[in-house]
């Protein structure tokens, strides 16, 4: 059996979601932003590229209050971008 050993950043789904709206001034839901269910993780890899007119157009719609959805990915390099957070790979985990 191959296996590897790999480094995460863990982050808790409550806390994403408290730094997002503190972030931007909108609530976040990563539970129904990803579509998972309870005890779900899930890995993101998170680097402070450039922005690109496709992420720009969704952020700007969260921002507005609409919920593009599937927007963890953005936010999380949004953040990256503004030098909130590190880069890395992100393991996200809900419980509830």
């Amino acid at each position: 059996m191959k296996t590897t050993i790999e480094t995460f950043i863990v982050v808790d789904a409550l806390d994403l979601e408290q730094q997002v709206q503190k972030s931007f001034g909108q609530p976040f839901n990563f539970q129904a932003d990803q579509e998972l269910g309870n005890d779900s993780e899930k890995v993101f890899q998170i680097e402070a590229r450039l922005e690109n007119s496709f992420d720009n157009l969704r952020l700007t719609e969260f921002n507005e209050g609409r919920d593009p959805g599937a927007m963890t990915q953005s936010l999380l390099e949004e953040l990256c971008r503004r030098g909130e957070i590190e880069p890395g790979r992100y393991l996200v985990r809900l419980s509830y």
